[in-house]
């Protein structure tokens, strides 16, 4: 069976969840033994269940709505100190990597390869400048 509070699966003769505590003494067996398939991945999950524990997507639409994070200042952030070329670029961007949103994932790689091939150009830039003036003043 599968306990309605944390969707983890249990033994048919469990009286509490192993693992969240929950009381199944006082719910009908029919609804523990139940099984539904989660929309996004197809693999079983508890009927109670708010979020699939195998793919990590939310069950109920407004539940998904209110978790989703918006990172749209940090991404903001991120593109501003990547064409200035600084290192607060790069640490944005490894921060937008570690985030559990795909479009702050995304986000974060796509800044990091921008950001690693813009500081490379400023620094053959800046060496180009450094050979010109060695050879202007000597």
């Amino acid at each position: 069976m599968f306990c309605p509070a944390c969707g983890s699966k249990n033994d048919d003769e469990a009286k509490f969840c192993k693992k969240c505590g929950e009381d199944f003494s006082n719910l009908g067996s029919n609804r523990l033994n139940a099984i539904d398939r989660c929309p996004y991945c197809a693999e079983e999950i508890s009927p109670a269940a708010k979020k699939c524990k195998h793919c990590g997507e939310w069950l109920d639409k407004k539940t998904r709505n209110q978790d989703t994070n918006d990172y749209s200042l940090a991404i903001l952030l991120g593109i501003i100190f990547t064409i200035l070329g600084g290192i607060i670029g790069l640490i944005i961007s490894l921060y937008l990597i570690s985030r559990n949103d795909k479009r702050a994932q995304n986000a974060g790689i796509v800044l990091l390869i921008v950001n690693i091939v813009w500081i490379f150009v400023l620094l053959i830039m800046f060496a180009g400048w450094m050979a010109a003036m060695s050879y202007y003043y000597y």
